[in-house]
């Protein structure tokens, strides 16, 4: 069935079929199904369509010679690896982790919810502000990673971060 396909222009992926003298292009999923239905009385099963365009795409290509490039492998990398080169990445640098405009809407928003007015805030206050709360999240998290390890464990869960809180005499959440 496929071999009586001869292509016209290689260069554009389209074929004829002697039989119905129909000219078939690779992006035409309806005339090659029509035409492969009548050249050889496949039934209308879907699968059997899909079975039929994949390989009537693959010789088209074959024939015009423009064979897909073969896609390189992602590279793997260890677990862990990854994680590592964040690490020295971040500890490199001292700019700050969390977005500056979303720090801000969410100071604002806080604030909001006490006072019922809009206030004006300096840049250099919320600066601070951020500076203190990054501060205070990196050595909770420092402290949660040392209680997980405590409990011969390599995830923090929420035990762990709870358990730092109450040694340094915070209430529990």
């Amino acid at each position: 069935m496929l071999e009586r396909l001869q292509p016209i222009r290689a260069w554009w992926c389209v074929c004829v079929c002697p039989i119905t003298q129909v000219c078939i292009s690779v992006c035409d999923v309806r005339v090659l199904v029509a035409t492969l239905s009548r050249s050889e009385g496949v039934e209308s099963n879907e699968k059997q369509k899909t079975f039929f365009l994949f390989f009537f795409c693959k010789m088209a290509r074959q024939k015009a010679g423009t064979r897909p490039r073969p896609q390189r492998r992602k590279q793997r990398h260890r677990p862990g690896t990854i994680a590592l080169r964040e690490i020295r990445k971040y500890q490199k640098n001292t700019s700050l982790l969390i977005r500056k405009i979303p720090f801000q809407r969410l100071v604002r928003e806080i604030q909001f919810c006490y006072n019922h007015c809009a206030m004006r805030w300096e840049s250099a206050a919320l600066l601070a502000m951020q500076e203190a709360a990054e501060s205070y999240l990196v050595h909770l998290m420092e402290d949660a990673q040392i209680c997980a390890i405590h409990a011969r464990r390599v995830t923090v869960m929420v035990k762990d971060i709870h358990l730092a809180r109450r040694i340094r005499g915070y209430a529990r959440m």
